[in-house]
């Protein structure tokens, strides 16, 4: 009977020394992983008194992004191919029908990530991303 209990400890100590060595492989594998890393801006433009939605548009908002040799202008609300721009009502919920536009949300994906620990360049990242609303 005390071999059984004692072979039973052995097997669960056994198996519990097992899953706490093995719970950083997943964290492993994925940081030898050689696919470029990338990442991503959220811009969210919030109005202070709601506007109507062609009020707004008349603004003539545009978002200007230079960057690792590009140079990317979103006008706000219309948007690009690639780059939709959100238009919310004053709660922060899409705008469906309502007469009040609060926010304008942009997401820019896919832009090189940060190599590395440094110092940023005033008015952009070390890849010299800069955003500018006009």
């Amino acid at each position: 009977m005390k071999a059984a209990r004692r072979l039973i400890s052995g097997a669960l100590s056994l198996i519990m020394a097992c899953s706490l060595c093995l719970t950083g492989l997943p964290a492993a594998s994925a940081a030898d992983s050689s696919a470029p890393l990338s990442g991503s801006l959220g811009l969210t433009l919030r109005f202070d008194l709601p506007q109507t939605p062609d009020s707004a548009a008349g603004r003539n908002i545009k978002l200007h992004v230079t960057g690792s040799g590009k140079d990317i202008t979103v006008p706000l609300p219309a948007g690009t191919q690639d780059i939709p721009v959100q238009v919310n009502n004053v709660d922060g919920a899409p705008l469906n029908g309502e007469g009040r536009v609060g926010y304008y949300v942009v997401e820019l994906t896919g832009l090189p990530a940060a190599s590395g620990p440094g110092d940023l360049p005033a008015g952009g990242d070390r890849h010299g991303l800069r955003a500018l609303l006009r």
